[in-house]
């Protein structure tokens, strides 16, 4: 055994004794990194107070190649290899906590944990290294073998061999967490409310040698895929084992939040490192790292760096780095964390890092805990495998499929959030994060339904556009040609949000998001030409003021602006080209900046960002290049954020201190999007999509309600009157609505308002058919002829004046109908073919005549309605216990909910949700005998909106209850 030990170290400090650090001296940091970079070097620090950069090398060959480009380097001592010889003698003994674990006491240290605290700990060996060893997690929580709705939490420590002071960091805490549960409130409430990960030594091999690299040379934090496919091998080698089993694991869950630990350092470093661009969630990763060095002392009031936490990439430029990797192709967001400037300090050192960082280390565990929470459920309770979309921001997370537990990290603010899951609709929701840092929503999803598209493409006069081909972004997308009338279906796809994209050619003409509904499913999409706001060919810079060279050229037969007409832009150089005037936008919905463009740039390092400001500071970034492309790309970019006000552009060329190149050239600069004032006949929520919610609205507002209250609320603007009267009958009534549905179903139909020809309806009358026997006055009302009614509306006069009032249409089927008894109006509209109607109007009023105002298929009439027996029963009639079904259901925000009592008593009603949270009391008091009727906002008791879902209401009244379910659908 013992000779077997000494021959593996001698054939580990053979291979180590070659492999050394070594410091540059510098004048010209950035410079010299992006050629270390490009050379392969592994830089290891950087001090740019001092100009020195230090690289880890292979051996003397490496330090030659070293001196042959240049560089003023000398070799640095490096004990670490025989700190590591000293360790890994064989001891069978536990060390005390002041020193280092060996690589066999680690990982007998692990098992023992493991199995001393079954309740709390399960190991996991997520693969091995290249010499075999086992590479460790262990899971640490209040129920470790159950997947509970908790946020997952990860430390990694020793990714560089002869880095472990994380290492022993790392032990200590598991220590802390299993030996102190149960004991103190702060680690019980960690652990039971979080599931949280560690790997103490992530390169066991490396620990072993005392080197950096793996066994097999390979440093494991530059050995990464870079993001978003920009190289998958940036530093030239296979993905070494040990980042294979890593990437396996990290993929294969939900972490939320991680940091892994480094030394010769001290500053929390958080991403991007490949790139001066930065993440979509930079703030928010500012708070992690600051979460971190605010409570380490020497790290927070660091010379070097401010408040001890530094951008990766502005601290010194590395590619294939874990927490790049991280970021971007996972939920999670990482933090490297330098805890000390001695790489592998005396193990005496050991309790003064604890004490250091103990507190750094939980309160950055607890970070975990900021954000959004909550689950994605289906209506019956299932976890499901959802996104969680944040509106403004690129990076995705997703649920725990198993437990349906989502977890996104978010500063205090308002957001607007997207729970999206294939066969499901989805939901989005409008959700505050308060100052306290942390707020809970469930979504619940209802099911989609398998459904067809029936799409057409209009222009604003109704004339079908030919020569297109859509493409929907399912997965894979779905293409479909647009036919000679305008028409394309798209078939057996699951109801959901959609975007639609329109193209001539190569040339996108439009996109559109949508709900594709399944009794929602025919949807005309009406291109409306956008207006010139800003046009500039190029030809000259006459519209731009420039700071640097910037000029007119031809580049590819087209003229250009470029920022370097005479050759390569310069280093270190910060050049802008804005526009000279500022651009109204104050009448224009949907602006965009659209330009084509090829350029030249050093890949990573240097910039030409196009930004938007309303004045001329505080610029947003609309988009950057960075790399060659050198042949001409269409770019458009939104200007939806500054919509009705007033607009600079600006592009802004931005070069470091080494390589340069040609730059980039623009050409067609226009600034364009759709007046305000533009009328899209039949399209009355703005969208620019006409459809049967467009029809549902027109009859709601026929009847009384404020359907779109949150866009145009009563009364109606005049652009919203003329877009819903498509007959031009300067009158809104049901007509318009069945036109608009006509509309939908023959694709050769014009409104008229559109130049078309009015379409004739038959004339119909009411008359009364019967009288039948119920339990108040009742008549029976048809049309003559049969089966003739295309769209109706109607009000029963006098107004207020019923003790009882229902409204029965027999054979609407699923048609859209609305229905007012406060105002005793009702309107519906066919869909595109006739029906045999009949109304069954019950009532109870002194009024001996009444009269029904109705308006069939255009056509206006009244009909008398007497009832000699209104008023001869002397004895009151039977009143009971009943809660009827709300109408309209599914509704979008408003539904009416009536109920009956049998006599004037106390009545209660309730709002819950699927869980049985009661969500308002809509009302307890003191009821009338006989039917009550309520009004539902869809908001809860503190006022606020509810999202799309299933939800119940009770009446509770007498000593009965009754419940009944109803759906709200945004």
């Amino acid at each position: 055994m013992k000779k077997s030990f000494v021959l593996a170290m001698l054939c580990l400090v053979i291979s180590l004794l070659s492999a050394f650090p070594a410091r540059i001296e510098s004048w010209r940091v950035d410079q010299d990194l992006k050629t270390l970079n490009q050379l392969k070097f592994s830089v290891d620090n950087v001090s740019r107070s001092t100009g020195t950069i230090v690289v880890y090398l292979h051996d003397e060959a490496e330090f030659a190649k070293l001196l042959e480009h240049g560089f003023k380097a000398e070799k640095l001592p490096d004990l670490a290899w025989q700190n590591a010889l000293e360790l890994h003698r064989d001891r069978s003994f536990y060390p005390s906590r002041d020193q280092y674990y060996t690589i066999t006491q680690y990982e007998q240290f692990m098992q023992d944990t493991a199995a001393s605290y079954p309740n709390l700990c399960q190991l996991q060996q997520i693969g091995s290294t290249v010499q075999g060893r086992p590479l460790y997690v262990l899971k640490i929580t209040d129920n470790p073998q159950l997947n509970e709705e908790e946020p997952e939490f990860l430390f990694i420590s020793s990714i560089h061999g002869d880095e472990p002071v994380g290492y022993d960091m790392c032990i200590r805490l598991i220590k802390l967490l299993t030996e102190d549960y149960g004991t103190d409130p702060r680690i019980t409430n960690l652990v039971d409310n979080t599931e949280i990960w560690i790997c103490p030594m992530f390169n066991p091999d490396g620990f072993v040698a005392g080197q950096r690299y793996n066994a097999q040379g390979v440093d494991l934090n530059r050995n990464y895929p870079m993001p978003f496919g920009i190289n998958p091998n940036p530093d030239g080698n296979p993905w070494a084992p040990e980042n294979i089993a890593m990437m396996n694991f990290l993929t294969e869950r939900n972490f939320v939040l991680s940091a892994n630990f480094h030394g010769g350092a001290l500053v929390a470093n958080y991403p991007w490192d490949y790139s001066h661009s930065l993440t979509p969630d930079n703030d928010l990763l500012i708070q992690a790292a600051l979460t971190y060095s605010s409570n380490n002392s020497a790290m927070y009031n660091s010379s070097e760096f401010s408040q001890g936490i530094t951008n990766g990439a502005a601290w010194y430029v590395i590619t294939g780095s874990l927490q790049d990797w991280t970021y971007a192709y996972t939920d999670g967001m990482d933090i490297t964390m330098e805890i000390g400037n001695t790489k592998w300090p005396q193990a005496s050192q050991l309790p003064n890092f604890w004490n250091q960082n103990r507190e750094s280390m939980l309160s950055y565990m607890e970070f975990v805990h900021r954000g959004l929470h909550g689950t994605v459920k289906s209506a019956e309770g299932a976890p499901l495998a959802a996104e969680i979309i944040i509106a403004g921001n690129s990076k995705l997370v997703h649920t725990d499929p198993n437990a349906g537990d989502y977890h996104r990290l978010l500063l205090p603010g308002t957001y607007e959030v997207t729970a999206s899951a294939e066969g499901y609709l989805p939901q989005t929701v409008t959700v505050t994060i308060p100052a306290s840092g942390s707020a809970q929503y469930d979504f619940v999803l209802s099911q989609a339904q398998i459904t067809n598209l029936y799409g057409q493409v209009r222009d604003i006069e109704g004339f079908p556009i030919q020569g297109l081909n859509v493409s929907l972004n399912t997965q894979p997308p779905t293409n479909a040609a647009v036919d000679a009338q305008g028409c394309f279906e798209i078939h057996d796809i699951f109801e959901g949000l959609y975007q639609l994209e329109a193209k001539t050619g190569t040339q996108t003409k439009f996109t559109k998001d949508f709900v594709l509904n399944q009794s929602d499913n025919r949807l005309v999409f009406v291109y409306i030409e956008p207006v010139e706001v800003f046009h500039d060919p190029c030809e000259n810079i006459s519209n731009w003021t420039a700071s640097g060279p910037w000029g007119a050229v031809t580049y590819q037969g087209l003229p250009a602006i470029t920022d370097s007409p005479s050759g390569n832009y310069s280093n270190n150089v910060n050049r802008t080209l804005r526009t000279s005037s500022i651009i109204s936008l104050q009448n224009i919905a949907e602006p965009t900046i659209s330009f084509n463009a090829a350029w030249d740039l050093e890949d990573g390092y240097d910039f030409v960002h196009v930004q938007a400001s309303t004045s001329t500071s505080n610029w947003t970034t609309l988009g950057s290049f960075t790399g060659t492309q050198l042949n001409w790309q269409p770019f458009s970019f939104s200007l939806e954020q500054f919509a009705g006000q007033s607009v600079y552009i600006r592009f802004i060329l931005e070069s470091d201190w080494y390589v340069n190149a040609d730059g980039i050239y623009l050409n067609d600069i226009l600034i364009s999007g759709l007046p305000f004032d533009q009328i899209a006949h039949g399209d009355l929520d703005g969208d620019r999509i006409i459809r049967a919610r467009d029809a549902e609205i027109l009859l709601e507002h026929c009847v009384g309600f404020d359907p779109i209250p949150e866009i145009d609320p009563l009364p109606w603007s005049l652009q919203r009157f003329a877009a819903a009267d498509v007959d031009l009958s300067e009158n809104l009534d049901s007509k318009d609505a069945y036109l608009i549905q006509h509309y939908l179903h023959d694709p050769n139909y014009r409104f008229p308002a559109q130049g078309g020809e009015e379409l004739s309806l038959p004339e119909v009358i009411l008359v009364v058919e019967d009288q039948p026997q119920k339990e108040y006055q009742a008549v029976l009302i048809k049309g003559i002829p049969a089966e003739s009614i295309y769209c109706i509306d109607f009000q029963l006069l006098p107004t207020g004046s019923f003790s009882h009032l229902d409204i029965s249409a027999l054979g609407l089927g699923m048609d859209f109908s609305a229905y007012n008894p406060v105002l005793q109006k009702f309107a519906w509209a066919g869909r595109d073919e006739a029906k045999d109607l009949k109304f069954q109007i019950e009532f109870q009023t002194p009024e001996q005549e009444l009269e029904l105002h109705y308006n069939v298929n255009g056509r206006f009439g009244i009909l008398p309605i007497s009832d000699d027996t209104a008023v001869q029963e002397e004895v009151e009639p039977v009143s009971v216990f009943a809660l009827y079904q709300n109408h309209p259901n599914p509704f979008n925000p408003n539904t009416r909910i009536s109920f009956s009592l049998p006599a004037e008593q106390n009545a209660r009603l309730v709002i819950y949700n699927l869980k049985g949270q009661k969500l308002k009391t809509l009302a307890d008091g003191v009821f009338t005998r006989g039917q009550n009727m309520l009004f539902w906002d869809g908001c809860d008791e503190q006022g606020r909106p509810l999202s799309s879902g299933i939800y119940f209401y009770t009446l509770e009244s007498g000593g009965e209850i009754q419940n009944r379910k109803m759906v709200l659908m945004k």
